[in-house]
């Protein structure tokens, strides 16, 4: 799996891009992030361009795993202030 960063914008939006045998020229990640309180997140995330049905089938399944435990740990941290830019 390789990716590229293509857009950064802190702290609402990231995109890069998936190269791997099971995605397709252009395929790209995208995390949208809105602030839901003092600290909480709601991350939102897209993928799109894959060479079948079942390859986008198995990265649904594990992007899910990843945001479900994302969420586990996250619950269980202390919430970081805010950087001082």
């Amino acid at each position: 799996m390789k990716c590229t960063y293509l857009k950064v914008d802190r702290p609402n939006k990231l995109v890069f891009s998936w190269e791997s045998p099971f995605s397709t020229d252009g395929s790209t990640v995208t995390l949208n992030f809105q602030a839901e309180g003092d600290a909480q997140t709601m991350v939102e995330l897209t993928h799109v361009k894959f060479i079948d049905e079942q390859a986008r089938a198995n990265h649904a399944g594990g992007w899910s795993t990843i945001l479900d435990r994302l969420e586990q740990v996250s619950a269980s941290a202390q919430p970081v202030p805010a950087a001082v830019e």
